[in-house]
């Protein structure tokens, strides 16, 4: 169980009623940002162009698909049991999740502790991992840049959260290294 995973009786209703495309805004626009600072990030993951993999949160009702491409990657929402098909898939609690994106935290260490499950091609989903760990991606800066004047406070406030999370969550799990 983790933080997250807390108010997800909160946060189910809330997302399966908002519509899908407020929330594919928000993930194109931060995609395209990523791609503008981490092009290598996408460059180095030509081997897989337009292989898709989900990735699914445990705590939220929503299942991201991500498209390999090196100039036109894709990121959409959708409801579980609603999504198109994919190559490979990637589950796990959220925070986790966005630890490995950033490459904070070890995606075997996850893996072998039974905290992050992965389905088909698995090697497209080491390639993946391979070339985060080494990409230095801070998601929480990169997002809050979108705010323009308001992005100091905006990831001040977001740092305060995920810190509050993880300290949460050290309380009701164990750590990963």
């Amino acid at each position: 169980m983790t933080p997250l995973s807390l108010l997800r009786p909160l946060a189910d209703p809330v997302l399966a009623s908002l519509p899908l495309a407020p929330i594919d805004a928000v993930l194109a626009r931060t995609l395209a940002l990523m791609l503008r600072r981490h092009p290598k990030v996408f460059l180095a993951l030509d081997d897989y162009r337009d292989q898709a993999t989900l990735v699914m949160p445990e705590e939220l009702p929503l299942v991201l698909r991500f498209v390999l491409h090196p100039t036109r990657p894709r990121l959409t929402a959708h409801r579980p049991g609603q999504c198109p098909s994919a190559k490979s898939s990637i589950r796990g609690p959220l925070m986790d999740l966005i630890g490995m994106l950033e490459g904070r935290i070890d995606g075997d260490a996850l893996f072998f502790s039974r905290r992050l499950t992965i389905e088909g091609d698995t090697a497209m989903i080491v390639a993946l991992r391979n070339v985060l760990e080494a990409a230095e991606i801070d998601l929480l800066a990169d997002s809050a840049s979108l705010f323009g004047p308001a992005a100091g406070p905006v990831e001040l406030l977001g740092r305060k959260a995920f810190r509050f999370a993880r300290r949460l969550r050290a309380q009701i799990q164990p750590a990963v290294p």
